[in-house]
């Protein structure tokens, strides 16, 4: 069907597009870092420059140095963050955790001067309503 060499160009064209799938895999984690929070594109465009972040405090608030102060510091690098909306659903945790978080998203949305708006989910409660009160 190829001629001569019809079985390794075969296996060459199957190479090629596995290394693509390699390179594409790795232009992906340049931009989201595999321990870091993920961005999504609900809009489709991966170069929009009019973003609106939303951090998500799930669970028991326990550590404040965790997940959700790394998905706050990724949105204090993105200058093209316009409005950030910090989605609770906890049912509390500890005070120094809370309020350590707190502080930062005040912070986060003085220095940006971001608007910061809350959306409580299903449960809010404790800590979770500490770091809501005032914010916005």
């Amino acid at each position: 069907m190829f001629g001569r060499f019809g079985k390794f160009l075969l296996i060459a064209l199957g190479l090629a597009v596995m290394g693509l799938i390699g390179l594409a895999s790795s232009y992906q984690s340049y931009f989201n870092p595999p321990n870091g929070p993920q961005e999504k594109f609900h809009s489709l465009s991966k170069t929009a420059t009019s973003k609106i972040a939303v951090i998500g405090v799930e669970g028991a608030i326990i550590d404040g140095d965790g997940f959700v102060k790394k998905q706050i510091d990724r949105v204090r690098k993105d200058e093209d963050v316009v409005a950030v909306v910090a989605r609770i659903n906890s049912p509390g945790g500890t005070v120094t955790a809370s309020d350590y978080l707190y502080h930062h998203l005040r912070e986060l949305a003085e220095e940006r001067d971001l608007p910061l708006v809350v959306s409580m989910g299903s449960i809010c409660a404790s800590c979770g309503y500490y770091i809501a009160m005032d914010v916005g």
